[in-house]
Order: structure tokens, then C-alpha cells, then sequence
């Protein structure tokens, strides 16, 4: 269970928060990565989806159909020839998508600077993000784009990138003849990077570089609206609505030049997932592309790349160096950090009071499952050594402020648990100790020293635990283990690195590379033995998934729909709706 800083504390997510995200970001995803295993989870950044990444491909041919034909000629000002613009306005949210898609598959060229932000407010509290962007692109093959953490530079002789979080690495490739989201996207912690933030990828290099970037676009949404106009700038645009079920996505569109101006992302279930309490009264969103144009000026500068002289040039990026990240290997063998954490009763409860004493400290949730298997675990050895003195066992719980200690209390008494109890009321926890996830646990010795420490379920506890303990009363050091297992991850990454700088492919990885084939759809046909005919639809829920069918003792069906998470719906077999049950989750479940 991830533990990440946020705008309300420390707070918990569900194992799932990742399928989370990537069912929110779905609504604002518009194109996709290649099909690549996840291994760099560390990299997902908010911010991503505000990239104006633009390359430069093939023949940009603009949509068939459609409202009217596209001009060629010269077009309002500041669009130069070349660019297709509609010879007649679009009357329909679809037509004007079409000539958005149009004018960017033409456009020789492109430049922009602007900012994702992301803004929620919630009683006193305020979180204002901003992530700025900026983008230059020549067909073929010139690409500039400073991203938030990423800088890639194509100055038509060599594809050259790098990464903030990836200090010391420059990736560095021959550059295509033209470029293309392959291009781009054929590093696969870069690609991760570039598609893995809060809305997904960016909406340009779509819109550039793909055929069916419409296709792409309005996949699994409805038929696009066009809504009430709006203004940016003095600039009249078109708005148009996308919809679909995890929320609706909101396309400003220039009406003279056909430039994005803006995106609002749909927000519904970001707001779920923003911890315990009441909803925001206000939360939103959106892309700024500001500066959009197809007619920069001229620089000679915009396309140049300069490599730090100590950065190690590289065929593909690696993981970080791991001493470059929080790690709670770089507390071992010295001074537990000075934490303070508060009992039930209100004292606060320090690391100079437990001086002398061998400490244990797990670090646990109400929310996460693994921390409620494992405490009972944690309880059998605090049993054996709770009337020593020269032992303390800490349970620290990282629920949020508000929680009542009651309902702490209720959970320990649920579980059988009467390990002494402290709550981390300023979350400093999960700084002080390195760690981004629970359950955590840290042993430190009778010296105040950090000698161990421990991270998700620990089945083997029981016995494991006692023995590390009776070192420590000895006096005995066992750190050694845990650092030995770090300086290993050192060693892996060096070798990684020296494989990346010469090319060759990561250790026991696969060399060759296959495409997936694009699947075909065949023209739909009847069944010849059996036909199936519809016997009722119903619409009524908020957002149905799954379903299940049990059957009752008199043979009936019981038709069960899970209802957006939050409740089982049950229908009758006519379809009628027969009882709804809440299942009581709180947002953050």
C-alpha cells in the first residue's frame, strides 16, 4: 500500500491504486505506449499529459469525409500555406475535430509553450500544481520538447533525451528520416515516462503523426457535442464535449486556425481517490497551450542538445542509481532519525525516550490489508517480550489526522491486538524513514542505531523477529545483511549501465522484438444453430461492471451488477431493479 505525500497528509490507496489511475487517465488517454511490461512503477508523474511532444512523419494526410473539404491555400493569419483548413465552418462536434486532426496532419510545422494544472480545493486546504511545457518541431524529423522531466532533442542527425529522475544518463539514437510515435516511444522507460502521467499522453503527436488519430481519440466515448463557445486570450473556440464513463474530457478548439488551445480532463475519480473527508468544493484539471502556433519563427538554437560532460551516454535509459533515491538502506548502522509520534492519551512519543532499548517499529494503516495479516503476527513476539524493559514495540499508525482513535482501537480490538499504539500525526513517517509504502518495520538497537528493516508482508515474522532481537539484547550488529543486500543493487546497477552505454541489451532480456498484428474485425454474421435475441437493456446505474448470476433454491437466477465500486445492484430476470446495497466504502478504499 502506497503511502504518498498529498495535499491532505499522508494517506492510504488500495493495492488497485494503480488500475485506478489507469482507468481515470483511459478518459484521457490518446494514444498509448508500445505494449511494454510496467517495470518502472517509480516513474509515473502528474504532469505528463500536459507534453506537446511533436515530431514530424510520413504524409499527414487529413481525414476522409467529414463537413466539407479542406483548402490548402492561405489561410487567417498566422497560418501559413500548406495547412488544410475547412472551406466552411463545422456545424457538429465531430466536424470540427476533423478539421483540428486535418490542420495538424498538414502543418509543416508547430511550436507551443504552456502548462498542465491541476487545482483542488477542499475547506483551508489548496494544492495548486503547475507543470510547464514547451515545443518546436520541422517536418521531418527537428524535435524540441522540454517537458517537465523530460528533454528530447532531434536535430535531424541524432535523437538525443534525458531525464531528471535519471541523472547522469543521456539516451542517444540515430535519428529517422521522419519521425514518428515509434520514434519516440521506442525506449521503454522513456515511453513510460511520457504516457504513464495522471491524463496519459499528449494530444499532438496523435494528431501529427496518426492517420486515425480521430479513431484514437473518441475511443469507448460517445458521439462528440459541440457546446456553448468560449474565449481564451480574446481567441474564439470551439467547444467539444467527449464523454464517457469514467467522465468527460472538453476540447477547445481555435475557430480560425484550428489550433488546441486547451483540454479539461474529467476529474470525477481523481476526487474519489483524494483521501478521507469530504468532497472538494472545487477541482479541476486542464492543458494550456499557450503560444499554439503553425508559424514559429526561425531559430537556429532551438534544435541543439548539449550533453554534460560526466553524463554517460547510453543506447537505452536504466532504473536510477540507487544510492540517487530515498532508500532505507542509507539509514542503516546510523542514528534512527529524530521522529515524533503521539500516544492514544496525547503524549508525544520520541526517540530519546526510548533510548537504551531495543525499538521495533511497524508502520501500519486501517486500509491496508497486509498491515492488519501481519500485526497479529507482530502481537505473538510483543507477548514474549513485553515485560522486558529493555524492549518497545511501537505499532505507528499513518491514518489520517482526522480519524478518531476509537476506531483505531476497534480494529486492534478486532484483531486481537494490544500492541502499544502511537499515531504519526505530522506525517513524518514516510520521510524520516525512506519509505513510500506499508507495512514498514525498523529494528534499532540499544545504541539508537537503525540495524534492520523490513518492507511489505513478512510471513516468516514469528520466527525471524525473536532471533534478530536476542542479537540485539547481545549486543550484537546485524545490519550487515540488509546493507549487503543494497550494495548488491549497487553492483546490478553499474553492470546495468555499462550494458546500456555499449548497447547490449539488459542482462536476460529478450533481443527480439515482435509487432503485435493488428487485429482484424470480420463482418458480423448470424449464428446458424442458435440465435440470440435481446431481452431487456437496463441504464439506470451509474457506471455497471461486473456481473453475476447465482441461482436462488427454486432455480430463478439472481442477477448481482456491481455498481461503479460503491454498491451491488440486483435485478430481477426482467431486468427490473429489486434492491440496492451500499457497500460502505470510504473514497480511498
Amino acid at each position: 500500500m502506497r503511502l504518498p505525500n498529498s495535499l491532505y497528509g499522508w494517506r492510504e490507496q488500495n493495492h488497485d491504486v494503480a488500475s485506478k489511475r489507469r482507468s481515470f487517465s483511459g478518459a484521457g488517454r490518446l494514444w498509448e505506449k508500445p505494449r511494454t511490461k510496467k517495470f518502472w512503477w517509480w516513474l509515473a508523474l502528474m504532469g505528463i499529459g500536459g507534453l506537446a511532444i511533436l515530431g514530424c512523419g510520413g504524409q499527414g494526410g487529413g481525414p476522409d469525409g467529414g463537413e466539407g473539404s479542406a483548402a490548402t491555400s492561405a489561410g487567417p493569419e498566422g497560418v501559413p500555406q500548406g495547412v488544410r483548413l475547412p472551406e466552411k465552418p463545422p456545424t457538429t462536434g465531430r466536424g470540427v475535430l476533423e478539421a483540428m486532426a486535418a490542420a495538424y496532419q498538414s502543418a509543416p510545422r508547430y511550436a507551443d509553450a504552456g502548462e498542465l494544472r491541476f487545482y483542488v480545493r477542499r475547506g483551508e486546504e489548496v494544492l495548486d500544481n503547475k507543470v510547464d511545457f514547451a515545443v518546436s518541431f520541422v517536418r521531418p524529423n527537428r524535435l524540441r520538447m522540454e517537458v517537465y522531466q523530460v528533454k528530447l532533442v532531434c536535430d535531424g542527425q541524432r535523437l538525443r533525451a534525458a531525464i531528471d529522475d535519471l541523472p547522469g544518463q543521456v539516451l542517444e539514437l540515430p535519428a529517422p528520416a521522419a519521425l514518428s510515435l515509434k520514434n519516440i516511444l521506442s525506449d521503454s522507460i522513456l515511453a513510460e515516462v511520457l504516457t504513464g502521467g495522471i491524463v496519459g499522453g499528449p494530444p499532438q503527436p496523435l494528431l501529427l503523426l496518426e492517420k486515425d488519430a480521430l479513431q484514437q481519440i473518441l475511443q469507448r466515448a460517445q458521439e462528440p457535442e459541440l457546446i456553448e463557445p468560449g474565449t481564451i486570450n480574446n481567441q474564439e473556440c470551439y467547444r467539444v464535449a467527449i464523454r464517457r464513463p469514467e467522465g468527460q474530457q472538453v476540447f477547445w478548439v481555435d475557430k480560425k486556425t484550428y489550433l488546441l488551445r486547451r483540454i479539461e480532463y474529467p476529474t470525477d475519480l481523481l476526487a474519489d481517490q483524494l483521501g478521507a473527508g469530504a468532497k472538494p468544493e472545487q477541482i479541476s484539471l486542464a492543458a494550456e497551450f499557450h503560444s499554439a502556433t503553425f508559424s514559429p519563427p526561425e531559430d537556429p538554437k532551438a534544435f541543439t542538445f548539449e550533453t554534460p560532460a560526466d553524463a554517460k551516454v547510453v543506447k537505452y535509459f536504466i532504473p536510477p542509481d540507487p544510492r540517487s533515491l530515498p532508500d532505507p538502506a542509507q539509514l542503516l548502522n546510523k542514528p534512527a532519525p529524530e521522529f515524533k509520534f503521539t500516544d492514544l492519551s496525547g503524549k508525544p512519543i520520541t526517540a530519546k525516550d526510548l533510548a537504551g532499548k531495543v525499538v521495533y517499529l511497524d508502520l501500519w494503516g486501517p486500509q491496508c490489508q497486509p498491515c492488519r495479516q501481519m500485526l497479529p503476527l507482530v502481537e505473538k513476539v510483543f507477548q514474549k517480550y513485553k515485560d522486558n524493559p529493555n524492549v518497545a514495540f511501537l505499532a505507528v499508525s499513518v491514518a489520517p489526522p482526522n480519524m478518531e482513535n476509537k476506531e483505531l482501537e476497534q480494529i486492534f480490538a478486532e484483531l486481537k491486538v494490544t500492541l502499544p499504539m502511537v499515531r504519526d500525526l505530522e506525517g513524518q513517517g514516510g520521510r524520516l524513514f525512506m519509505v513510500q509504502a506499508i507495512p514498514a518495520s525498523f529494528l534499532i538497537g540499544k545504541d539508537g542505531r537503525v540495524q534492520d528493516y523490513q518492507l511489505g508482508f513478512q510471513a516468516n515474522l514469528e520466527t525471524e523477529l525473536p532471533a534478530k532481537i536476542e542479537k540485539l539484547l547481545a549486543g550484537e550488529d546485524i545490519y550487515q545483511a540488509a546493507q549487503a543486500q543494497f550494495q548488491e543493487k549497487v553492483r546490478q546497477y553499474e553492470a546495468a549501465l555499462q550494458r546500456a552505454m555499449e548497447g547490449k541489451p539488459p542482462e536476460g532480456a529478450e533481443t527480439q522484438q515482435q509487432e503485435i498484428p493488428r487485429a482484424e474485425i470480420h463482418p458480423k454474421t448470424e449464428p446458424s444453430a442458435f440465435r440470440l435475441s435481446p431481452l431487456w437493456k437496463w441504464q439506470e446505474g451509474a457506471e455497471p461492471g461486473n456481473l453475476l448470476l447465482v441461482d436462488r433454491p427454486d432455480g430463478t437466477p439472481r442477477i448481482l451488477v456491481v455498481d461503479r465500486f460503491k454498491k451491488v445492484l440486483e435485478l430481477s430476470p426482467e431486468g427490473k431493479l429489486l434492491n440496492t446495497y451500499d457497500l460502505g466504502l470510504q473514497p480511498q478504499e
